[in-house]
């Protein structure tokens, strides 16, 4: 039963596909065709799937920002 924190790992799945960079109706795409059996398995997480990937993208999103200022400070 697939939770949050799936989304997580689709969405760097979906970017690795997509080729690293894509608008997020194209993520959303992609998790659809990869993962609906999985997401229809969970009624939570069919009704909330979009509004957690978008959590998901956000998140990874901010982390490389983060890093790639922290790469910047230590030159």
């Amino acid at each position: 039963m697939p939770e949050k924190e799936h989304l997580r790992t689709w969405v760097v799945e979906a970017l690795r596909r997509l080729g690293g960079k894509a608008w997020l109706i194209d993520v959303a795409d992609d998790i659809w065709k990869n993962h609906e059996c999985d997401l229809k398995s969970n009624r939570e997480m069919l009704l909330k799937w979009q509004y957690q990937m978008r959590w998901a993208a956000t998140l990874g999103s901010s982390q490389r920002k983060a890093k790639k200022e922290n790469s910047h400070d230590r030159a």
